[in-house]
Order: structure tokens, then C-alpha cells, then sequence
């Protein structure tokens, strides 16, 4: 993959849960691993549900190999966060990532 396009700069967030003071927890979300990286939208749709439209786009990812990173994570860019589905290792070559993800209608 070419270097120029891997022109966003991603930050990848994992989820930590935090225990208060009356037992309960929040989850609260730490950055992992600020990289350089692609994203190329795949498709969207929109769904009607409670009387409000809702959007979710689906895209790929793409950034050079870098261990750890899971799909309990979220990436974070541009204001904007995206659920990560799946971390796909290229030709299990460990030289990039292949990262399917997605924005809203969830968490991300």
C-alpha cells in the first residue's frame, strides 16, 4: 500500500470499565494508538425506526500492522467514531490492516 493513502490520522480508543462509588460502572474510552491510516466508505443506508431516520455507513480500513488492535476497540477521526466489526491481517504478512468498520446507529 502507498504511503499516500494513508493520509488520516486515526486515533484507536479501548474501552475501560470504571467502578464508582456506589458499585456501579461506566465505561470510559482510552486512547490505544494514534496512526496513520485510509478510510474508504463501502455503502450506507438509512432505516425509519420511532419516527426518526437513522444512517449508518459501513467502510474499510486501512493501516500498517500493528498489533493489539481488536474489534472491542472504536476509532475515532474527524469527529466522528466508528465501531470496529473485524481486524483482517493482509495476506497475513503482518504489513497491514484491514479493518472493516462502521458509523452509526450504535455506539460509534
Amino acid at each position: 500500500m502507498r504511503a499516500g493513502k494513508l493520509d488520516k490520522r486515526l486515533v484507536f480508543e479501548q474501552p475501560s470499565n470504571v467502578k464508582g462509588a456506589m458499585g456501579g460502572s461506566t465505561t470510559t474510552w482510552a486512547t490505544f494508538c494514534t496512526v496513520w491510516g485510509g478510510i474508504h466508505p463501502i455503502s450506507g443506508r438509512e432505516t425509519l425506526s420511532a419516527d426518526m431516520i437513522d444512517t449508518e455507513i459501513t467502510a474499510k480500513c486501512f493501516i500498517r500492522y500493528r498489533s493489539g488492535i481488536t474489534p472491542d476497540m472504536r476509532i475515532s477521526y474527524d469527529g466522528k467514531l466508528w465501531n470496529i466489526h473485524a481486524v483482517i491481517n493482509k495476506d497475513l504478512a503482518n504489513k497491514y490492516l484491514e479493518i472493516l468498520i462502521s458509523e452509526g446507529l450504535n455506539d460509534g
